[in-house]
């Protein structure tokens, strides 16, 4: 940062020498500033700087300055040792703010203590060797234009004034003086601060009193922040009152006091509104926020709520307008914040509301609170398995931070992915969509269920979170896949479909069952195939969410697990957004998943690439209850993203997530087939697994199921 110039009302045009600067060794400095023309007309300045006494560099050149206005001065100056800068301005009255930065490859630097003693004369050098200065040499240098000034002691004083005037003087805009009918409540609202040094805002204060001279005040707040708006509470009602503001900067030095501005209270008015939602300081809010106030109500009368104003901004000098909702008679209360409105990446936001009464008009604005947007706008539904045994575990629903939350059908239907769900028929079959998203397995760091194991989902990309497997396709990533809306049913006997009310396609093996998928794929129509492990991963993974655990035999239905036969598809109650018989009835046969004489599994490449990935992990032999999942990682898989029982318990009640699994057999390579059948009951299930047939295995109660890519 540096010293101010500044003309300082000498009666010549022209005013030379207020800076000088001198460094001791070669230097590279970043230039920039203002001109403020303080004046109530509009004038034409022209800014210089010479070095050495010549070789001017113009930086504002006959440039016309609005009233009150400013014009911003760039540049840049390479310095030798002893060179000298001096600037000029060719107009009396304004006020020049020249500030120097090193460069970033220049290590010189001025300490706090010889930058305040700098300051506190008028004169900035750039370099720490350089940084010598007396009160009269600052004197001398306001006094080298000709008749700039009568004496050394009147420059020195004019030095003065120019430090005292480093921070623009502000003005109320709100209330306008002579006001009548203020609220009692009013909101105080000043010019943006501006320092001609380039330092930040630091506080504000208000004074309100019932004398001018502000002998006793009604108010008088210090803010303690940057601050350009006051709410004010605690005004009699029918009172003349004055008030005047100003602005401190980071260096700790005040603006002069705003004019003077009065106003009156009314004696009925509009209670000023506060606001409830987003809270003050309120972190990780999210890209559609639901803004909201407290109840209308009018002081010392009556009236009806006519409608409501809403404001975002992106500062708290509320000088930049984000978002704006105006005499909106439909969200008096509350309003829907738009999505794409506000930026991720915990940008900061200050928000505002102003009710209207139909007889008594506007309230004043509410006190601009601040919140903060989510590093991610990703809205991230979870769940943590919070205990094992008991049958099928104790389940939590969590955000990604990890804390318990309740969430509602609806809140469910509103979420992209889970609302994105829904049929769709495609080559004549019934398909259900199953939208794109990003999936996140592991042990929680934080949060409510810290360290317990958690499955996350988001909408989008998030820290830590990968693309779900399920939505590559040869290397390439897709928005959606289309998974069975039925089980496999028979087509003319070529083909796997999916209609409903018919029997499932059954008594035929794997290598038979995945060609008749696969002929679907003629006429122009592809991407249709059996279903795969990551599919279904990804449908068990929704669901299991949805449904606050994997036990959907007691939340949803049985499905038909009590029969002596497969019914119709379509027919149970095993369904979830359209997807039927997602257990019971027939075993579906799932590709991309195998294991080997040695029990080890083979999965699926994450690319989609449909080729088999050897994980070398070894599975257990052992049949029971699924207690713990597979979370094995290496190159080019994650089990942790499928739901392979890892660990069983022989006892029902042990169990932890509600189905049982039959392990794969050490003498043969064995298949996946996956949901129970007909006669299963409480062994069937989202997570029920059969891993002990080969591919050549064929009965009644295996089937299978269309997907789609």
């Amino acid at each position: 940062m540096s010293d101010i110039l500044k003309s300082a009302g000498y009666s010549m045009p022209t005013v030379t020498g207020v800076l000088h600067i001198a460094p001791a060794a070669t230097t590279v400095i970043i230039l920039s500033g203002a001109v403020h023309n303080p004046t109530a007309a509009t004038v034409q300045v022209t800014v210089t700087i010479t070095k050495n006494g010549g070789g001017a560099v113009i930086l504002a050149s006959a440039v016309d300055i609005a009233a009150g206005g400013f014009f911003d001065l760039p540049g840049k100056l390479i310095l030798e040792s002893e060179d000298t800068l001096d600037g000029f301005c060719s107009v009396a009255g304004c006020t020049i703010g020249l500030n120097f930065d090193n460069h970033d490859d220049v290590a010189a630097s001025v300490s706090i203590a010889q930058q305040a003693a700098i300051d506190a004369i008028g004169y900035r050098d750039t370099s720490v060797a350089g940084a010598v200065a007396s009160a009269a040499s600052a004197s001398g240098a306001a006094t080298s234009a000709s008749g700039a000034a009568t004496s050394a002691a009147e420059a020195a004083a004019s030095a003065t004034v120019a430090i005292g005037g480093d921070i623009e003087t502000p003005s109320i805009t709100s209330p306008t003086t002579g006001a009548t009918g203020t609220s009692a409540a009013p909101a105080v609202t000043g010019t943006q601060f501006r320092s001609l040094y380039g330092y930040a805002q630091a506080d504000a204060q208000i004074q309100i009193a019932e004398l001018s001279d502000f002998v006793s005040t009604t108010i008088d707040t210090v803010t303690g922040t940057a601050v350009s708006f006051f709410g004010v509470t605690g005004l009699a009602v029918n009172t003349l009152y004055y008030c005047r503001i100003r602005y401190k900067d980071l260096a700790l030095r005040w603006s002069e006091w705003s004019s003077t501005i009065s106003f009156t209270t009314a004696s009925i008015y509009i209670d000023t509104p506060v606001n409830v939602s987003p809270a003050s300081l309120e972190a990780n809010v999210a890209k559609a926020p639901a803004l909201s106030s407290d109840a209308f109500e009018c002081i010392n009368g009556s009236d009806t709520h006519l409608n409501s104003d809403w404001e975002i901004y992106s500062d708290v000098s509320l000088s930049t307008l984000v978002w704006s909702s105006y005499d909106d008679t439909s969200n008096k209360i509350t309003i829907d914040v738009p999505e794409g409105e506000l930026s991720s990446g915990t940008t900061d936001y200050w928000w505002r509301c102003l009710h209207t009464g139909t007889t008594y008009g506007d309230s004043a604005w509410s006190t601009a609170t601040k919140f903060t947007t989510k590093d991610s706008f990703s809205i991230i539904y979870g769940i943590a398995k919070v205990s094992s045994g008991g049958g099928s575990g104790t389940w939590q629903l969590i955000n990604e931070f990890g804390n318990d939350i309740t969430k509602t059908t609806t809140d469910f239907n509103n979420h992209p992915v889970w609302g994105g769900l829904g049929p769709v028929t495609i080559d004549s079959q019934s398909m259900v969509k199953i939208p794109k998203f990003y999936i996140k397995v592991g042990t929680l760091a934080s949060g409510d269920q810290v360290g317990k194991k958690a499955w996350l989902v988001s909408d989008s990309p998030a820290a830590g979170f990968t693309l779900d497997p399920a939505f590559m396709d040869g290397g390439v990533e897709i928005d959606q896949f289309y998974y069975g809306a039925y089980e496999a049913t028979n087509d003319g006997g070529t083909k796997a479909g999916s209609v409903a009310g018919v029997l499932p396609l059954v008594s035929i093996d794997f290598p038979t069952m995945q060609t008749r998928c696969n002929a679907r794929n003629t006429g122009g129509v592809d991407g249709f195939s059996m279903v795969n492990i990551h599919q279904l991963s990804a449908v068990q993974t929704l669901l299991m969410i949805e449904n606050g655990g994997p036990d959907v035999q007691s939340t949803i239905g049985i499905g038909n697990t009590a029969s002596s036969a497969a019914v119709n598809t379509g027919s149970s109650n095993a369904v979830w957004r359209g997807i039927h018989e997602l257990w019971g009835n027939v075993y579906c046969g799932v590709d991309g998943v195998q294991w080997d004489t040695n029990n080890q599994v083979k999965i699926f490449d994450q690319n989609g690439n449909g080729t088999y990935v050897s994980t070398g992990v070894t599975a257990s032999a052992t049949d029971g209850w699924t207690t713990g999942m597979h979370d094995d990682a290496g190159t080019g898989y994650d089990l942790g993203t499928s739901f392979l029982g890892e660990t069983f318990d022989s006892t029902e009640t042990n169990g932890s997530f509600g189905d049982y699994q039959y392990s794969p057999d050490l003498t043969e390579d064995n298949v996946c087939y996956h949901g129970g059948y007909w006669s299963f009951g409480s062994l069937a299930g989202l997570f029920c697994l059969l891993l002990c047939y080969d591919a050549s295995y064929l009965v009644t109660l295996l089937g299978s199921r269309l997907a789609k890519v």
